[in-house]
């Protein structure tokens, strides 16, 4: 097979195919991590958005849940003076609640973006566990048809020991007649 591949000069090519595989697998390998980044960044994106939403629609409840407070607090005022310090008295006490609900709100907030930070760790750490299992897959892959070669050699060898054993024994027994 040397001499074959010497006289039609495949061998001087064999160099360059070689190290055009290796730049075409690096390549693919490229492509997949852009490929898994980009669906990263957008689901980052998307989660973003939906969290831009949330706070957008929260800060519009808020702001309608005050004006509401204010134009009952106006109504209460112009209808019923003599009820006045009662009212303001409410108006305080649910104002101090309504501060309380927004610290909460806020300790919440704190917690979630958190927690967000966490899961996408998570997330990063998931894709390079994937990344990592895939190269051992691909590692196992590799060494598989090595493996059944030598097995089946293996196999070859003791079939012709077992033929070689039978061979003496029959030379034996041809030997002792």
């Amino acid at each position: 097979m040397a001499y074959f591949e010497l006289i039609s000069g495949s061998s001087n090519h064999k160099n360059l195919y070689v190290e055009l595989k290796n730049k075409m697998i690096a390549a693919e390998k490229e492509a997949i991590d852009v490929h898994n980044r980009r669906r990263l960044i957008q689901k980052e994106l998307k989660l973003a958005q939906r969290d831009k939403s949330e706070a957008k629609k929260y800060d519009d409840k808020r702001i309608e849940f005050s004006n509401a407070q204010k134009q009952e607090y106006l109504w209460k005022i112009f209808y019923n003076k003599e009820k006045r310090k009662e009212q303001t008295i409410d108006i305080e006490l649910a104002k101090t609640i309504a501060l309380e609900a927004a610290e909460n709100v806020s300790e919440i907030e704190k917690k979630l973006a958190k927690e967000k930070q966490e899961y996408h760790k998570m997330r990063l750490e998931e894709t390079k566990v994937e990344k990592n299992l895939q190269a051992a897959q691909d590692t196992l892959d590799q060494l598989q048809p090595a493996s059944i070669q030598l097995n089946e050699k293996v196999n070859r060898g003791e079939i012709q020991i077992e033929r070689t054993k039978n061979e003496v024994k029959l030379a034996e027994k041809n030997v002792k007649r």
